[in-house]
């Protein structure tokens, strides 16, 4: 059964990405329908198309526009803004787009987007702050955070793991004077090196290396029994006065290290001088094994424990009480899945 939303405009759209075949991977349950005069814009997020980096983050989205029953046209459309925004306001911030709206709320901040055709073509791009919605300059650009690759050789031996190689990504943008403006985004890598492996993941604060031929994935310093060690929140009474809390927070990768780059999350809970924290993140059991790409045992590490570990960027949000439930009931539930540097990381775990 399939869940996402029953309306003419999505059945005419998704009928017409079908027969154009299915171009993008799609998240239709979490669809968007913005009404127009003399058009309907149904936009529908990319599935794993929200990319949180430490400042800036990345969503994408495919955008049809209907009109007399039919698509009319169709195009991918990234956004680029503050993890806040991309976070709390995505809906909002690709409304102001499709609505061509100059005003948009100061809680935004500067809001960028770039527009491709269905083969991933880029076809222009514009800025939306104070100022308005205006044409910029903007491409997407890779710096080489670490290759470990022997360039000397040309025949590479086809029997050994290929390199893990991380990429940082940026969004650049170009001005009419000839100076350009770079803005880190967040680093992607790949690779099946047995040396090692990054321990967060490919997007935003998930990889990690060394100077030397070789990534570690590390292991907690100290594993928790995640459902034990929540019921400390427990002890804070519930009423009117309780406060709840959570944080996203991003350890930055140093080249220089052995130590990968980590995402993991901060609750708390609070009521008066009552009140309880705890910082956890989802690891691989063993550091090695997880240098294999394929899923293993996974643990769940306190990251207090760790004198190392850092909090280079963060991102705070207030919730209800039930929204704090749910997230402790998703966090016992996924410390349970495997592991897997690819597509189960602690990135993936704490977003």
């Amino acid at each position: 059964m399939e869940n996402y939303p029953q309306n003419d405009q999505t059945s005419i759209a998704k009928k017409w990405y079908e027969d154009n075949g299915k171009p993008f991977p799609l998240d239709w349950k979490k669809a968007q329908l913005i009404n127009g005069n003399k058009s309907t814009t149904l936009v529908v997020p990319l599935q794993d198309g929200t990319i949180l980096g430490w400042g800036y983050s990345m969503q994408q989205n495919l955008i049809f526009t209907i009109e007399e029953n039919k698509v009319a046209s169709a195009n991918k459309v990234s956004l680029f803004a503050d993890t806040r925004t991309v976070a709390e306001f995505s809906e909002q911030t690709i409304s102001n787009f499709v609505k061509k709206q100059v005003y948009r709320g100061e809680e935004l901040g500067k809001v960028y987007y770039m527009v491709y055709d269905l083969n991933d073509t880029l076809l222009y791009s514009q800025s939306l702050d104070s100022s308005g919605l205006k044409m910029v300059n903007l491409q997407l650009k890779t710096k080489d955070a670490d290759t470990n690759v022997n360039k000397e050789n040309s025949k590479p031996d086809t029997s050994k793991n290929i390199p893990v190689v991380c990429s940082e990504w940026y969004l650049v943008q170009y001005y009419d004077d000839g100076t350009e403006y770079w803005t880190y985004l967040y680093t992607t890598c790949s690779g099946t090196a047995t040396g090692g492996g990054g321990g967060g993941g490919n997007h935003g604060g998930g990889s990690g290396g060394t100077s030397s031929t070789s990534f570690v994935a590390a292991a907690p310093i100290t594993t928790i029994d995640i459902q034990e060690r929540l019921k400390c929140f427990n002890n804070v009474v519930n009423d009117a006065n309780t406060k709840y809390k959570v944080t996203l927070n991003a350890h930055r990768i140093d080249l220089n290290s052995d130590k990968p780059g980590h995402a993991f999350l901060t609750i708390e809970k609070s009521n008066g001088t009552q009140l309880q924290r705890l910082s956890y993140g989802f690891y691989p059991q063993s550091g090695p094994s997880a240098a294999t790409m394929l899923p293993v045992t996974s643990a769940m590490g306190e990251e207090s424990s760790d004198y190392k570990r850092k909090s280079d960027a963060r991102y705070s949000l207030s919730v209800t009480k039930a929204q704090f439930d749910a997230i402790i009931s998703q966090s016992i539930a996924l410390s349970k899945v495997p592991y897997d540097l690819n597509d189960n990381n602690c990135t993936h775990y704490a977003t």
